[in-house]
């Protein structure tokens, strides 16, 4: 600027902030304007804003719309390099006054836009002090911006956020202004926290749902202030959760909607109450609209952004699927999720997958992956369980327990097909023991034992060991033994019958059991085999000092093995290894032998050659002997277990039988007391049975005994009868008194109690005692 530029400008701020002195040989300097050194004053004297204030307050009348817009134009550009802190609240009155006459006057959004404009520049500061002492001005000139995207007006609101953008990409003062420092980067960011600005922009984005182009500028603001903790609860507050996944979905030729929506989801996710957003995102508008994004750019996504965008999109539909009560069945969103997570091994025609297909990229590995892991935790809930079945899950998990085919052309590279097992083989154990009948369907046990045995083969597989299932796998099979143990674990610990009758069938027990080192430590397993003197023990020599079983088979050998009292059958088990602990011993310091051979690339004559492996299988062969002991062992244990369970439950259905008959015969014999019907029918039965028992013909010289006595009233069989005399009248008192007392009277009376005399009937001549 001119020096004849300058002092016009002086000139024009005179009029509003007070006159020069006449005859004056200086100009008084204007804040904001560079003028040569030898012209500039060491102190700013600022503009009269009360003055600008009073002249937009004053009604329309008395002041004209051109002279408010000129002095507006004035002090736009005096601050043309910022606002100093001392003015802020000054200069946001004026803004808000200015916002106040839009509705009538909308000349005035471009002097508003203007100002905001200058907002975004570094603020300026006297002092030190001046960051603490215009704290609370600043916050509340930071909540009249958010109070402004009110206004309806669209370049009024995209300056207003381009303006918050700024905050965070602050630049240096292009021109030193004297006197005064920019504050630091941090002030305004602190400021917008405390001024809640965030909430009120969360609010702002509901008056734009058909306005797309403000819509993304807010977005992007709320894109920068998402990194700050305490504006991203102001923004939960505020329910922007809700309300910004609810938009997904709306039409955006450009992308950044959705780019920018995700973005802000993730990181309130991150620096908020993790609980509160699931909350917010776990209903059904939500979920629908997390369903469609998701097919749309499964289907037609084909860029490296739309394929990061939508395992992004995924991450964060597993994080709502951890709350039991997110209704992704209801709205469809677990059905799709278990179709793409299993076409690529279970065919289908549904048109979803018709034509899709996934590259070794690793946007589409990392797809897979997580597909695996949210079904993991779909599982959990049992209301999944059908869908599951539908969806062929176990099918499509047990295509990948197998020996991975060299030959064969596949989609995935070795290292990504290697995890890709391991995470499948990770989710069976979750899923299967929900599934049992599809996992038996699909011979589940014979894939898992078939690829458990290929594990435990010696071969040129080495395994990268590269993912987080594959940790401490590297070079060898332990991540697929180690995981696959832990499928058999999951299946055998639900105690079904069927399940472990059919792995006991296919041999479970041999196969874990693993003949060829039997004694083998952990302590031989680390120190690996290295060539040595003959004279130096050898690791198997010295794992015998390094633990106590060589003592423990020396004293049982003194004991004698088979004469052990008081032992069960898991003794046993464990004695039979213990008997053949020098054998086994022996057989692995040849094995040692061999393997130092091999380190030392010798070759023995065919005579020694022949020799070492006769050894080597016969210590082989004594291991299976073992365990095929161990076995029969066992197998006795568990058929006498089941013998003695039968014996018991015999007794006990004994018990309850014997129970039941005297119970019977009870309520007959008080049905035939109580009921004259049931006496008359019980008497038949009796005659009918007499009769049938009798000859039909009478034999000849046959004497015939009368077995019924007429007139007889009894209810039980009749047998030999006896009448009873009556006890005598005088030791019972009378036939009204009381027994207890009459006995009690006997010994002053005199005399004991009687006998009782008891005369058979005529023609039978036994007595009975009574």
């Amino acid at each position: 600027m001119s020096t004849a530029e300058a002092s016009a400008v002086a000139a024009d701020a005179a009029e509003v902030g007070g006159r020069t002195k006449t005859g004056s040989p200086r100009t008084i300097p204007v804040f904001g304007v560079a003028i040569p050194d030898g012209e500039m004053q060491d102190i700013f004297k600022p503009m009269d804003l009360n003055r600008i204030i009073k002249l937009l307050e004053e009604d329309d009348k008395d002041v004209s719309e051109e002279k408010q817009l000129k002095y507006i134009k004035k002090l736009t550009h005096c601050y043309q390099n910022g606002f100093p802190l001392r003015d802020l609240a000054q200069i946001f009155k004026i803004l808000s006054l200015c916002a106040e006459k839009i509705e009538k006057q909308p000349c005035f959004v471009e002097p508003a836009s203007e100002i905001i404009k200058l907002c975004g520049l570094p603020f300026l500061k006297k002092k030190v002090s001046d960051e603490i002492t215009y704290t609370e001005d600043t916050a509340n000139s930071f909540a009249l911006l958010g109070e402004l995207m009110k206004i309806p007006s669209s370049k009024l609101r995209i300056q207003i956020c381009k303006c918050i953008v700024d905050f965070y990409h602050a630049e240096p003062l292009k021109k030193h202004i004297s006197g005064y420092q920019q504050v630091s980067s941090s002030f305004k960011i602190k400021m917008v926290e405390v001024g809640g600005l965030a909430k009120a922009m969360v609010q702002s984005a509901l008056l734009l749902e058909n306005q797309l182009v403000e819509k993304l500028w807010v977005l992007k603001v709320l894109q920068h202030l998402s990194t700050s903790g305490v504006n991203c609860t102001l923004m939960v507050k505020a329910q922007a959760a809700s309300r910004i996944c609810a938009h997904l979905n709306d039409p955006d030729p450009s992308g950044q909607l959705l780019f920018r929506s995700s973005e802000v989801l993730w990181n309130l996710l991150e620096k908020s109450s993790k609980e509160e957003i699931i909350q917010q995102l776990s209903n059904l508008e939500c979920l629908l609209t997390l369903k469609e994004v998701f097919k749309n750019l499964v289907m037609r996504g084909h860029s490296h952004y739309e394929r990061q965008l939508r395992n992004d999109i995924l991450v964060i539909t597993t994080i709502i699927a951890q709350n039991p009560g997110a209704p992704m069945i209801e709205c469809g969103f677990t059905r799709d999720l278990i179709l793409f997570a299993t076409f690529n091994e279970v065919k289908s025609q549904n048109p979803l997958v018709k034509s899709l297909k996934l590259f070794n990229c690793y946007e589409d590995f990392e797809l897979k992956k997580l597909l695996f892991n949210i079904i993991v935790i779909l599982c959990k809930d049992l209301t999944t369980v059908q869908l599951l079945i539908d969806g062929k899950v176990i099918l499509a998990l047990l295509t990948y327990v197998k020996k991975p085919e060299r030959l064969k052309i596949i989609e995935w590279s070795a290292a990504q097909y290697e995890e890709l097992q391991l995470h499948a083989i990770a989710t069976l154990s979750s899923v299967a023991p929900l599934l049992i009948e599809e996992y038996m369907s699909c011979h589940g046990n014979a894939r898992i034992l078939a690829f458990l045995e290929w594990c435990g083969h010696e071969d040129s597989y080495f395994i990268h060991g590269n993912s987080f299932h594959g940790t401490g796998g590297r070079g060898n099979k332990f991540a697929q033994m180690r995981y696959t143990l832990r499928l058999l674990r999951a299946m055998v610990y639900l105690e079904d019958e069927t399940v472990n009758k059919d792995l006991c069938e296919r041999g479970v027990i041999h196969q874990l059991i693993d003949t060829k080192r039997p004694l083998f430590t952990s302590f031989q397993e680390e120190q690996k085999i290295v060539p040595l003197p003959a004279n130096c023990p050898s690791i198997a020599v010295m794992d015998v000092a390094e633990n106590i079983r060589a003592k423990i088979y020396a004293v049982l050998d003194k004991l004698d093995f088979e004469n052990l009292p008081g032992l069960s059958a898991e003794d046993f088990v464990t004695l039979c290894i213990i008997h053949r602990y020098l054998d086994f011993k022996i057989g692995e310091i040849w094995t040692e032998v061999s393997e130092e051979i091999k380190l030392e690339k010798l070759r023995l004559v065919t005579v020694d050659e022949k020799s070492l492996h006769s050894i080597i299988a016969a210590t082989e062969n004594i291991g299976k002997m073992v365990a095929s002991l161990q076995s029969e062992m066992i197998e006795n244990q568990a058929l006498q277990d089941v013998q003695n369970e039968q014996r018991v439950y015999a007794k006990i259905q004994a018990t309850h039988k014997q129970r039941d008959q005297a119970h019977k015969s009870w309520e007959n014999f008080l049905a035939r007391t109580s009921n004259a019907k049931t006496l008359k029918k019980a008497k038949r039965l009796q005659e009918k049975a007499i009769e049938s028992s009798r000859y039909s013909k009478r034999p000849q010289n046959a004497i015939f005994h009368q077995t019924v006595i007429k007139g007889l009233n009894t209810t039980v069989t009749s047998g030999q009868v006896v009448t009873v005399e009556s006890t005598p009248t005088r030791l019972l008192g009378g036939p009204l008194a009381d027994t207890d007392i009459a006995l009690k009277k006997l010994p002053i009376r005199g005399g004991a109690l009687q006998k009782v005399k008891v005369k058979p009937l005529d023609g039978l001549k036994k007595t009975v005692p009574i």
